[in-house]
């Protein structure tokens, strides 16, 4: 039988075999001047040097920022019956309130605690995933981090209190289905002065998509603090072409459809990993602290989410846990009544 993830501190040693599917393969797109859908979720950008390409693609996530600025609205909020209609058309959906104060307070304090632990490992050390633009410039210090979560107790309550939420569980159903595979457990950190991001998809396109994230603000999101930006209805087959093939010119011509994750803490956001996205610049004092988990369409392809440098799940939970087993230990959870305002 699959073992709770979601009681206090637990933790696992074998690492089971990963799922396999008959589904077709999924469809890579290709690299065009630095402009693709590739991304440090699924994939890498090969025969580049790593520095120059380093450089190049923060030279690009300025020049995206130029255009689409700092002023997108603020990512549609739905109740929770709309919830799983808005993340299909928009591919992003902002559900509301899903953690409690206490709850989020204590979650940022345990991300920020193992941040500095990892930090302390040597590098390559299995905590720290890769990510995009993880520092201003080559030369520069770290100040954006992919941080894989161990589950001590904040953290379980964390995952029990977001799977509790109703519009969290419904529109995960419906999007990635009970069989879906816990496919990340982590926290994105950005300090002050993190460089933006370039805009990138999590997934390679695939019709019924691949992956499905939750994300959670663990502080009140201000537009100084970068928050993460989506292109609305991006998903798409054709946006994603249309982004390969022409780069400066399609984010121009979108940045109408740009919107904001300015979330207040606790505040929740449902993405389609096909939809294209980025991380803001951090131009204020403060830590900005996002907790997300993310899971794996059952019937999905795995072939193309082959970067085990950016597989935002410690190797002791991977193959274990689905959807619908979490949502089932959740819902017991808050029928208990142990659930914390």
């Amino acid at each position: 039988p699959m073992l709770s993830l979601l009681s206090s501190g637990c933790a696992y040693a074998l690492r089971a075999p990963r799922l396999t599917s008959a589904a077709p393969p999924l469809r890579r797109p290709y690299c065009c001047d630095g402009w693709s859908t590739l991304d440090e979720a699924s994939w890498v950008i090969e025969d580049v040097e790593e520095e120059d390409d380093e450089e190049s693609l923060a030279a690009r996530a300025w020049e995206e920022e130029s255009t689409l600025g700092s002023a997108a609205p603020l990512v549609r909020r739905t109740a929770p019956a709309a919830a799983a209609a808005a993340l299909r058309d928009d591919g992003v959906v902002c559900v509301g309130p899903a953690l409690g104060a206490a709850t989020a307070a204590a979650l940022r304090a345990e991300v920020l605690t193992q941040l500095e632990a990892a930090r302390a490992c040597e590098a390559g050390a299995g905590p720290l995933s890769s990510v995009l633009t993880a520092s201003a410039s080559a030369a520069a210090a770290t100040t954006r981090w992919d941080l894989r979560l161990r589950v001590t107790a904040p953290v379980a309550a964390g995952l029990r209190e977001l799977l509790s939420a109703p519009a969290v569980a419904s529109s995960l159903l419906d999007a990635a289905g009970r069989e879906a595979e816990l496919w990340e457990l982590a926290a994105l950190v950005s300090a002050p002065g993190a460089a933006p991001q370039p805009l990138h998809a999590d997934t390679l396109w695939d019709e019924e998509g691949v992956l499905f994230s939750t994300a959670v603000a663990l502080q009140h999101v201000t537009r100084e603090m970068g928050p993460t930006r989506f292109l609305l209805g991006s998903q798409s087959l054709a946006a994603h072409d249309a982004f390969d093939e022409e780069g400066p010119g399609y984010v121009a011509a979108s940045a109408d459809s740009a919107a904001c994750g300015l979330l207040d803490a606790g505040e929740a956001a449902l993405y389609d990993g096909r939809v294209l996205h980025c991380g803001g610049p951090n131009s204020s004092p403060e830590r900005r602290v996002q907790f997300y988990a993310t899971f794996r369409r059952a019937a999905a392809d795995g072939a193309g989410l082959g970067n085990e440098a950016a597989h935002s799940l410690l190797d002791e939970y991977r193959g274990k846990h689905t959807l619908g087993r979490l949502l089932d230990e959740a819902e017991a959870w808050a029928e208990g009544g142990e659930r914390k305002s």
